[in-house]
C-alpha cells in the first residue's frame, strides 16, 4: 500500500548544541519474501520490528536484525500493527481479514472479516484501545475492539482510503488519495466529523497527526508534502520531493516537548519510492528546510523509528535497511 512516513527524531533540549552528524546506512536486516509496501510496528519495550513480507510478518530484533520468528496468516499479509499492552497484533490480509495474533507466541489467534473490501491500512489506537481497518475498495474504516477481537462499527469515510494516523487523543486522520482530502474522524464515538484539503497536494497518501504542537502531515503523488493544522485548516507548503508524479512515499514521527514554544524541535523522516529517504530539519516553525537525502532503493516506502535509539527503519525490497548517524 502507498504511503510516504515520517519519523521525527527525538530533540536535543533547547539548549544543547544542535546535532548536524550526517545520516547513512548503518545495517541492512535480511528478511524474506516480497515486501508489501505496508506499514511496519515497532515495539520498543519488547525490542521486536514487525516487517509485512507479502506472505508473512517477519519479527525481527529491533537491535540485532536478527529473526525473531514469523506470523503467517493464511490470507497473507499487507500491513501491521502492535499492541503491546494488550500482547495483541494486528495484520491486514489480501483476502479481506484480519489476523489478530499473540505477540509472545507469534500465533494467529482468531481471523475476522473485515467489513469493507480490499483492507489495506491498520492502526492501533492506545487511547480508546482500538484497532482500525481501512479498506480501501469499499471506503470505509472498520473498528476493532483490541482487546475482545470483535468488530464494534463500519465508519462510511468515502473514497480511496490510504494511510491512517491517530493524534493520541481522539482524532483519527485518514488520507483519502482520489479526493485530495484528509478525513477527521472520531475515534470515541467512531464519527466522521470532517475534511481538510490538501492543495497543493494531490492524490495523498501518506499521512501523520503530530499530537505535540496539533498538525498533520500529508504526502501526496504529486510530490507535495504539506503541513496542516488541525485546529485552523492553515496548510503549510514544504519541500517538493523528488520524484516522478505518481510517487508513493510514508511517514512516522517521533518528537520531544523541551520548551513551551508553538513548535517543538525535532526531525522529520519521508521515504518515498523513487529510493530517496529525505530528512526535515524541525527546529523552526514550517516550512521545515531540508536537512538530508540519503538514497535508499526503489520502492522503499514503509518507514519506522525506534524512540530509544532514533534510528529509522526503511522496508525496501530487498531488506530493512537501518538509517543512523
Amino acid at each position: 500500500m502507498g504511503c510516504l512516513l515520517l519519523a521525527l527524531g527525538a530533540a536535543q533540549a533547547a539548549e544543547a548544541p544542535k546535532d548536524d552528524r550526517q545520516y547513512r546506512v548503518v545495517a541492512r536486516y535480511a528478511v524474506e519474501g516480497k515486501d508489501s509496501a505496508g506499514e511496519m510496528a515497532v515495539d520498543p519495550a519488547a525490542r521486536r520490528l514487525y516487517v509485512p513480507r507479502g506472505t508473512h510478518v517477519e519479527v525481527l530484533d529491533l537491535d540485532s536484525g536478527e529473526r525473531v520468528g514469523r506470523v503467517a496468516p493464511a490470507g497473507g499479509v499487507r500491513s501491521v500493527a502492535v499492541a503491546p499492552e494488550l500482547e495483541r497484533g494486528f495484520a491486514t490480509s489480501g483476502d479481506g481479514t484480519v489476523a489478530i495474533f499473540d505477540l509472545g507466541t507469534l500465533k494467529v489467534a482468531r481471523t475476522i472479516k473485515s467489513t469493507g473490501q480490499d483492507p489495506g491500512a491498520v492502526l492501533y489506537d492506545a487511547f480508546t484501545k482500538r484497532a482500525f481497518v481501512a479498506s480501501a475498495g469499499a471506503g470505509n474504516v472498520t473498528v476493532i475492539d483490541a482487546g475482545t477481537g470483535n468488530v464494534l462499527s463500519t465508519i462510511a469515510v468515502g473514497g480511496r482510503l490510504r494511510q491512517m494516523s491517530t493524534n493520541g487523543y481522539g482524532r483519527l486522520f485518514v488520507a483519502v488519495e482520489d479526493r485530495n482530502t484528509a478525513r477527521v474522524v472520531d475515534t470515541r464515538s467512531m464519527e466522521v466529523l470532517g475534511d481538510f484539503p490538501v492543495a497543493p497536494g494531490e492524490k495523498c497518501t501518506g499521512i501523520f497527526a503530530d499530537g505535540i504542537v496539533r498538525n498533520f502531515w500529508v504526502t501526496c503523488g504529486n510530490g507535495k508534502v504539506v503541513v496542516i493544522a488541525s485546529d485552523s485548516g492553515i496548510v503549510s507548503d514544504q519541500a517538493k520531493l523528488s520524484g516522478s508524479p505518481g510517487l508513493f512515499a510514508g511517514i512516522v514521527t517521533e518528537r520531544e516537548a523541551v520548551d513551551s514554544e508553538a513548535y517543538r524541535h525535532g526531525r522529520a523522516y519521508l521515504a518515498s519510492s523513487d529510493g530517496t529517504l529525505t530528512v526535515l530539519d524541525m527546529g523552526t516553525p514550517p516550512p521545515y528546510r531540508v536537512f538530508q537525502k540519503i538514497e535508499t532503493e526503489p520502492g522503499a516506502r514503509a518507514v519506522a523509528v525506534d524512540p530509544k535509539t532514533h534510528r529509522v527503519f526503511v522496508s525496501a525490497p530487498s531488506a530493512v535497511l537501518v538509517i543512523g548517524r
